[in-house]
């Protein structure tokens, strides 16, 4: 039977192949000189599930892409191609940016190339989180949501949020002395309360409180979905139109979930402190300094849904990151209660045992702060951050990065790179002491909060609220292993959680036994 002309041009492999030619002209117009991408695996998972290798223009790395510790496979493609690496996603490029070095001088040198956010279809524009100024396109209404947070968050104005920060954290110690088995859960509610108290002035008694557990719920989704290669939406944009009823469709349903609690996070707490306000019971928070600070006119539509999204992200992404530093900390000290003793010394020393710490005793705390920077830059609480898209075609060391190139940078890798930080792998704070001191030769773990102009301007926030809770908790409590109803300890495993976009460790049991009655006599006189 013969083929006629119509039937072979409408043929799927046809097109398929016209498709590969089309981009492959594209592809030389652009890069006249031929330069090669950065190398990387060629779809050799293909070969190993008995694909025909003949798919691979089309399908590319997609089955080459690890579902968990997507950092850890990208360290490993370090070590066979090189500190740059790449893939291709049916048709999406990816480049990983392994070290420190080649994310410098681009995310940095480079910045107004490599700046701009991925298109993200299922998290922006399915889910709703376009809201969200931390996934936004480079532009006009991305500067303008940065610089409402940063007004309010910059190194010049955080230290308005000391006494609150303090006052939960030691309103923490009072729940630990009546439920000593209780510092994992513990360490996810502190962190809870103070980013609430700050965003929108609510006290809350409960960690299951509607509020800490929307947050949660979005935060959830939200962290799945920042993960190239999540959802293939987004690399094939047509299937964002696929109604939510049509067979394998799944995604589009899980969007609409998303999306619904996306917009009640951002609108309910919003509307209250806006009641609130008009009542005149509103407390002085985040919330309400940005809707008293609404122009009038024709502008004020505009800006205050710039406001709300700011205050929205604020509680809602400001606290997982956070609270998996803490719980990260807590878990390397029960696991070296070596560290855990000379901290306690340091304080004995500088605090004394007739008051807790404040932050006007930081200066004097070096290893507390080293305590910190080790927890930051061994936990790599955001392994891979979000991901960056460049806006125009790029050369850099001899490899041609096209637009629209998905850029991420491997920060865990970075912080456990064995020439900046040797045996990378161990918890070590005192790799950052050298005479009493913090020694300014280690590099500084700063990746650990993004890259270039999307560098996290939360950063100084969620640092003083991790040293309020670890010195407060420190100075008047042991972290010791719990033992069973035989007497017999109770392992401590360093099992982490992999959300897609945040790491943290699973749940484990430890006891906080009080260090003295004087420390008991402390906890006693903060709660009242």
């Amino acid at each position: 039977m013969s083929v006629s002309a119509a039937q072979l041009l409408l043929s799927p492999l046809f097109l398929a192949a016209g498709l590969w030619a089309w981009k492959w002209l594209s592809w030389r117009r652009r890069n006249p000189a031929g330069l090669p991408m950065p190398p990387g695996p060629k779809g050799m998972s293909l070969k190993a599930r008995n694909f025909d290798r003949g798919w691979y223009p089309i399908i590319g790395n997609v089955l080459d892409m690890p579902q968990k510790a997507t950092w850890l496979t990208f360290r490993e493609w370090a070590k066979q191609y090189g500190d740059i690496v790449s893939v291709d996603i049916l048709g999406t490029k990816v480049v990983i940016m392994n070290t420190a070095k080649p994310a410098y001088d681009t995310f940095e040198k480079r910045g107004a190339i490599y700046s701009d956010r991925p298109r993200m279809i299922f998290l922006k524009e399915l889910m709703g989180w376009d809201v969200s100024f931390t996934v936004m396109a480079y532009g006009d209404d991305w500067k303008t949501h940065r610089r409402v947070f940063h007004q309010h968050f910059n190194p010049s104005v955080v230290s308005q949020y000391l006494p609150v920060q303090i006052k939960h954290a030691r309103a923490m110690l009072s729940r630990l002395l009546d439920d000593p088995k209780s510092l994992y859960e513990q360490s996810k509610f502190v962190t809870a309360s103070i980013i609430l108290d700050v965003t929108y002035g609510k006290s809350i008694a409960d960690p299951h409180d509607e509020l800490v557990t929307r947050a949660e719920e979005v935060i959830q989704y939200v962290a799945l979905a920042s993960v190239p290669g999540s959802f293939l939406v987004d690399f094939l944009p047509i299937m964002k139109y696929i109604p939510e009823w049509f067979p394998g469709a799944g995604f589009q349903r899980w969007a609409s979930k998303g999306r619904r609690m996306v917009n009640e996070m951002m609108e309910g707490p919003w509307e209250t402190i806006k009641k609130e306000l008009r009542l005149g019971s509103a407390q002085v928070c985040f919330a309400s300094k940005l809707i008293e600070e609404l122009p009038d006119g024709p502008e004020r539509a505009n800006m205050e849904r710039i406001s709300r999204n700011a205050a929205g992200v604020t509680y809602g992404a400001g606290n997982d990151s956070t609270s998996a530093a803490v719980r990260s900390c807590f878990l390397a000290l029960a696991l070296h209660p070596q560290f855990q003793k000379k901290a306690q010394e340091e304080l004995d020393r500088v605090v004394g045992s007739s008051r807790l710490p404040d932050f006007e005793d930081r200066k004097n705390l070096p290893y507390i702060n080293a305590l910190l920077k080790e927890t930051i830059r061994w936990t790599g609480i955001a392994p891979l951050g979000n991901p960056h898209a460049t806006t125009a075609d790029d050369v850099y060391n001899g490899y041609f990065i096209p637009k629209g190139t998905i850029v991420i940078g491997n920060s865990w890798a970075m912080q456990h790179n064995e020439e900046d930080y040797p045996n990378a792998d161990a918890f070590l704070p005192d790799r950052w002491i050298k005479d009493g001191q913090i020694d300014p030769n280690v590099k500084d773990p700063i990746v650990a909060f993004g890259f270039g102009r999307r560098l996290c301007p939360g950063r100084f926030f969620s640092d003083n609220t991790l040293f309020a809770v670890i010195s407060s908790v420190l100075h008047v409590f042991n972290i010791v292993q719990s033992v069973d109803e035989q007497g017999k300890p109770i392992p401590i495993h360093n099992q982490l959680f992999d959300s897609g976009f945040f790491i943290f460790p699973e749940p484990f049991q430890v006891t906080m036994k009080p260090r003295s009655q004087e420390a008991v006599r402390l906890v006693h006189d903060s709660a009242e």
